[in-house]
């Protein structure tokens, strides 16, 4: 493994850890502005719609990075079997 791949893999589960803060991050905040928005119009309601809001924002954000890093992976797979097979021939 070359110097390049091992920081690009350090860099993969840094992110990894951080989507996973992100998320929490983004349900918690979410939920905080969705009640403090909603309250003077929905009122008891906001209690509900807040934290949707939150979890909302974190599946639409840190989903799609989920599905980006498991491409990754993917990825290395394909290359590294590519690669065992330009061996074998």
């Amino acid at each position: 493994m070359t110097e390049i791949e091992k920081i690009n893999n350090l860099l993969a589960r840094s992110v990894v850890s951080l989507n996973a803060i992100l998320a929490l991050a983004l349900v918690v905040v979410g939920s905080i502005v969705g009640i403090a928005a909603g309250m003077p119009f929905l009122g008891p309601l906001a209690l509900v719609v807040g934290p949707v809001i939150g979890i909302a924002a974190a599946i639409a954000v840190c989903g799609v990075l989920a599905v980006l890093l498991d491409l990754r992976g993917i990825l290395i797979e394909i290359r590294d079997a590519l690669r065992a097979n330009k061996l074998r021939l």
